[in-house]
């Protein structure tokens, strides 16, 4: 766990680092701004995520399928909560910036659409690595997938930023983000098997 939060810290500080190397003050400004509306959607989901997380733990180690099957209807509830979340922000983010930031701020626009479905991805993630993947025993192979996602997010950071400025930024998160929860869905898909055979 401890190496996954350094990972997450890593490629989340660097992003900024870069696009403040790249770009001016303003544009900073813009991305920040923009950022810390999703970062307030993000935090919604902690206190639901830390509040799971010991009674998912408990199920899975009484019975492996009871805990699959609870966190599967968590899941679906949490889910499609925070995808509507998502569209709200997506389709509304001019109006959401003017409102909470003014209009002097519409170059966030752009940025806070790219983001809209972040949130969404990371209670995704959440759910498939956090509740999932740690609960079962794959602590290592978390923190694989999440310093390959670090990994990535100073790659493209290098590519994206110094072209795209903030824009870019905000499709580095995006894209990291994806990587994230594929991998993780396709990690514990690939081990369904194992949990049905075996019961």
């Amino acid at each position: 766990m401890f190496l996954s939060k350094i990972s997450i810290s890593f490629y989340t500080i660097s992003t900024i680092i870069i696009l403040g190397i790249f770009a001016n003050d303003t544009v900073l400004g813009y991305y920040t701004s923009a950022n810390k509306i999703i970062e307030a959607m993000k935090g919604l989901y902690q206190p639901i995520s830390q509040a799971i997380y010991p009674l998912v733990s408990r199920k899975i180690n009484n019975d492996i399928l009871d805990g699959i099957k609870f966190i599967r209807k968590a899941a679906l509830f949490i889910c499609s909560i925070s995808f509507i979340a998502s569209l709200v922000v997506f389709f509304n983010s001019g109006l959401i910036i003017n409102i909470l930031l003014g209009d002097q701020y519409f170059h966030s626009i752009d940025i806070l659409k790219i983001m809209a479905f972040v949130p969404f991805l990371i209670v995704v993630s959440n759910i498939l690595g956090v509740q999932l993947m740690l609960n079962l025993g794959y602590k290592k192979q978390f923190s694989i997938i999440t310093l390959l996602a670090a990994l990535l997010g100073g790659v493209l950071s290098l590519i994206l930023i110094p072209i795209y400025k903030a824009e870019g930024t905000a499709y580095v998160i995006l894209t990291v983000e994806i990587f994230v929860t594929l991998v993780m869905g396709t990690f514990i898909y690939l081990k369904r098997e194992k949990y049905y055979d075996a019961n």
